[in-house]
């Protein structure tokens, strides 16, 4: 009930959105979108619509014979995609992993159109009364027992510069205070990861959590837990004494937040770019560092 109150403010009080700013970047994007446009078509020797993956995935692998990442083939993703979905997979993930200039250039029209669709949402929900956006909060809103907001969705707005050029920013940067405010950004240090610790009692993480960096200790102490049961099989290959290819701080962090979240090895493995095999010996090595009670 104390949060209901807290999220009930935030809805009447809302947040200020420089229009003007706003206004601009989108003229912005759509000129820069243009100009991608151009230089796709060049690179694909044919106009196409960028939008429908199913004519992406035939540019690049059927005109333009691209290779896809190997460990998504080892993995069958491909295969199971192009079986319900009639082409193979072109995200984000995958065109980051193709060395060719059309893949960047895609990935980069892709994200300015999902910033161009953020930012015209978000100035359509400006009101005319204040100048604000009001929001709506559902408390426990997702599965996880989350808070979420929506009309519009301020929480998935990205926080990484569109540009290169110095004179455009994100587009979180639209957003104002009155003189005299601020705007604070607050987050818990591994909420999740706590959370797990708490329910699961187990004390190995529990000292992990109070370093300055529990990823940089639980990615040092698992690598030498999977060294020490797989070694023999040659299973995995050691980077070094303490760490195993693909394990490292980063790494290690997502593999924490995979088994909190429930994700299986096959998209576990596509996630850290291994094969499925070595991402299953992963997730039984993390249950067997930290086995609970």
């Amino acid at each position: 009930m104390q949060s209901m109150v807290i999220t009930s403010k935030m809805e009447s009080v809302g947040i200020k959105l420089d229009r003007r700013k706003a206004g601009k970047m989108v003229s912005y994007i759509l000129e820069k979108m243009v100009f991608i446009e151009g230089e796709i078509y060049k690179l694909a020797g044919e106009r196409f619509n960028l939008d429908s993956a199913s004519e992406v995935s035939k540019i690049l692998f059927i005109k333009l014979q691209l290779n896809l990442p190997e460990h998504i083939i080892s993995n069958n993703n491909c295969k199971t995609r192009k079986r319900h979905r009639k082409h193979f997979p072109t995200n984000a993930s995958v065109l980051k992993q193709i060395n060719h200039p059309i893949c960047v250039k895609i990935d980069k029209w892709r994200r300015m159109s999902n910033a161009l669709s953020c930012l015209r949402s978000l100035l359509a929900s400006v009101s005319s009364g204040d100048s604000r956006i009001h929001t709506h909060f559902e408390n426990i809103g997702t599965i996880t027992g989350r808070v979420c907001c929506f009309s519009p969705n301020l929480q998935f707005i990205s926080k990484k510069s569109l540009f290169d050029e110095k004179t455009a920013s994100s587009v979180r940067s639209i957003f104002v205070v009155p003189n005299g405010r601020i705007l604070l950004a607050v987050d818990y240090s591994q909420l999740e990861l706590r959370i797990l610790c708490a329910l699961s009692e187990d004390l190995e993480l529990a000292k992990m959590l109070k370093e300055e960096d529990p990823f940089e200790r639980i990615s040092i102490e698992f690598g030498r837990s999977i060294n020490s049961k797989n070694n023999e099989k040659g299973n995995l290959k050691k980077e070094n004494n303490n760490e195993i290819v693909g394990i490292g701080r980063e790494k290690a962090k997502q593999l924490c937040y995979a088994i909190i979240y429930g994700m299986g090895a096959t998209t576990l493995g596509n996630e850290l770019k291994i094969q499925t095999e070595e991402a299953q010996l992963l997730i039984d090595g993390f249950f067997k560092l930290f086995p609970s009670k």
